[in-house]
This record gives structure tokens, sequence and C-alpha cells, in this order.
């Protein structure tokens, strides 16, 4: 048989034109045979077929599950790896192939291809590219019934796409949207923006020696500095060590001003966390002390958090919001897996995922899911879900302002 495979391709390049060579095989899927199986006895027959159509790129797909054989494919001799996994994500498939060969694929073939309307086509087809999908292709065949708009959005998809240029604001504009009327709250915003911790703690106790609000400071000049400084970042004027010293500025007048006010009734809850396998909690750190610091409880869980825990937390904690953070692309794909954790084990709140790695795109790509981009959306997504919004609704709103 390998030698009739071999003997056909060959005439289709030499005879007929044939640029290159697509091997289709269904009965290598993971369902009949294991992984170890696949490296044994069929990697052996693919890399004799591969060397003797070398002159021409090759492709191999394999129906059903593959999930098992990715870190064997690039062992087959074949240039591009077309992969049907249920349940495997694109991030998964490039970090076990990784650039030893070119992975195409995968939306879904019916849900998706067939059914799926051309918005969706393209929102799961441009998260695939970003996700290090090579070439764009259905997960299996294309289905007869496939409507042509529905082939068309996928070939959009797949053409490079021309980035809008923002305009940058000048930073001065930036900080002066943060600073307040009031003389005696804008030197403390302004002492904030500095990150000076020592002089922030000092303008913090005389405000609060001459009768004004705790609250007040709090809202009006502590946190429009770190929030701020937050922009300046985003703006690229600023870097992670300004950021910390803002928050240092901000948690140093926080603390006098919590003293100040005592015990206060809690105006919501939030559950938050980095996602399983990356530590980088400073953003989520810096958000959960304005959430605090706005009056809401914070449940932090902290960094690289299993999924189970999330989950397990969710259900006895039972909090208005939940929130991940993932700084590495590598880490994201957690968050799809607690979205459909949290719909078996019916904790349907709204999921704010936030982080470098994650964006409105990928957010829209699951359930419960709303992207946040900065500490305000956190606040806002709270006040919706107290006041009785749906995730959906509050999805809707918070995704339209971007």
């Amino acid at each position: 048989v390998t030698d009739l495979l071999i003997d056909i391709a060959r005439d289709a390049i030499e005879n007929h034109g044939a640029d290159s060579v697509y091997m289709p095989d269904p009965t290598a899927s993971g369902d009949l045979l294991s992984p170890v199986a696949f490296d044994k006895y069929l990697n052996p027959i693919y890399r004799r077929f591969t060397r003797a159509i070398k002159d021409v790129p090759s492709y191999l797909h394999i129906c059903g599950d593959t999930t098992g054989f990715l870190m064997y494919a690039p062992y087959s001799g074949f240039d591009a790896f077309s992969y049907e996994a249920p349940g495997c994500y694109t991030i998964d498939a490039k970090r076990a192939i990784g650039d030893r060969m070119a992975l195409i694929g995968s939306l879904e073939t019916i849900r998706t291809i067939m059914l799926g309307s051309p918005e969706l086509i393209e929102k799961e087809a441009l998260q695939d590219l970003r996700d290090g999908t090579d070439i764009l292709c259905p997960a299996c065949g294309t289905p007869p019934y496939t409507p042509l708009e529905n082939i068309k959005a996928l070939v959009d998809a797949a053409k490079p796409k021309e980035k809008k240029k923002k305009k940058k604001r000048p930073k001065k504009e930036i900080v002066a949207e943060f600073l307040p009327e009031d003389a005696k709250l804008r030197e403390l915003t302004e002492v904030v923006i500095e990150g000076d911790s020592a002089t922030s703690e000092k303008i913090t106790l005389s405000l609060l020696d001459e009768g004004y609000k705790p609250l007040d400071i709090v809202e009006n000049a502590l946190l429009p500095g770190a929030i701020a400084v937050a922009k300046l970042y985003d703006g690229g004027y600023v870097f992670v060590p300004e950021i910390l010293l803002s928050s240092g500025a901000m948690q140093a007048g926080i603390k006098h001003c919590k003293e100040s006010m005592g015990d206060v009734a809690k105006k919501g809850k939030i559950l938050m966390h980095v996602a399983d396998g990356d530590v980088h909690e400073i953003g989520k750190n810096i958000v959960a002390t304005i959430l605090e610091a706005k009056g809401y409880e914070v449940v932090d869980l902290g960094k690289s958090v299993p999924i189970d825990k999330v989950i397990e937390a969710a259900k006895k904690e039972n909090p208005d919001v939940i929130s991940g953070t993932s700084l590495m692309t590598s880490t994201r794909n957690a968050f799809p897996k607690i979205s459909e954790m949290m719909k078996k084990e019916g904790v349907e709140k709204p999921f704010i995922v936030a982080g470098g790695s994650v964006d409105t795109t990928f957010a829209e790509t699951m359930e419960f899911a709303i992207y946040a981009d900065g500490p305000e959306v956190g606040d806002e997504v709270i006040k919706a879900a107290k006041g009785g919004k749906s995730w959906k609704e509050i999805r809707e709103d918070v995704h339209s302002s971007y």
C-alpha cells in the first residue's frame, strides 16, 4: 500500500503539476491507536512516504482525537499537521508541536464552519492565528452544505489586516483627566502619581485631621493617582517600576483612611486569582487594592491557581464576580476550562478575564467571560451584577465601550 501511495504521489508531482501532497489518514485516529502505537507503527511508514516526496511540501491530517499524537507528529516527516482534537486548544497543540512543523486547523467543522455565522468564524479564526495556527482550516473536511459566505469569512480572516493607528495622547492631558479640582486633594493625587509614599502618608493624615472624609480622600485623590499611572503605562510614558511606586503611595494613604473609617458594609464581593501556571500577580494585586479601597470584599486566591481550586472557592464564597488574570498566552487556556466548569457546576457568575494575553475576542469565545482593560471595569461589572444584569448584558455593555 505504501509503495502504491508513493507511486500515485510521484505521478501527481511529475506528470500532473502537483505542488504539494496532502495525506488524510482517518484510520490513524486516537480512537483506534495509542500514542505509543502511533509512533512505533505509523511514523516509520510516514517517514518512508515523505522521503519519497521530499521535493514538495507535504501535509498530514488525522481524524478524531489526536491530542496524544501531537508530540510525535513532528517525527513523521510531514511539513505540516492538520489536527482534529476535541477538547484540545490551539495553544496546547502549538506548544506540543512547537516550530518543528506547521500547524493546520482547527475550526470546529459543524458548529463553527457549517452552522456558525461569518462573524463567529472570523472571531475564532483570528483567535486561532493568535494562538499559533499557521494555516487556517476546518478541523475536518468542509461540510457540503456550508454557506459560501462562511468559507469566504475563513479566507478573509487569513488576509493581513491593517492595524488602526491610535493617536497618542499627550502625557499632560492624561494626568489632567485625573486631577481633582480641590487643591489639597490634587496635591495628594500628584504625590501618588510621583510614587512618593512618605509624602502621601503625610498629606493623607493632614487631610483627615482637617475633616476630609476618608472615602472622599480614597475615591477623589488616592485612586485617581494610581489609575492615572496605569493610563500613563498604557500610553508608554511609564513602566512597571513606576506602577509599583504609585501603588505603594496609594496604599500608604489608604491604610490611614481604612483605620479612620472602621468597619463598613461591603458593596459586593469578587473572587480573584492568577491563572494556573502564571506567577505574574502585580496587576491583580493593584486591582485588588483599588477594589478594596472602593469598599468591595476581595477574596484573593493568589497566583498559579489550579482550575478546581477556583471553582471550589467560587462555590464556597459565592462572590458576585469572579476574575482571572493571565500575562502569558501559555496560561490563558485555563480560562475556557474554568468557564466550562462554571457551567457544569452551576456557578453562573460574570467572569472577568484580564492581563496581557487576553482581549475581547478571546473573552467572547467562552461563556460568562468579560474582558477588562483596567481596574475601573471591575467596579463597573460588580455594580452591574449586583444590579441584576446578566453576564451577557454586562459583556455587551463593557465590550461595546472599547
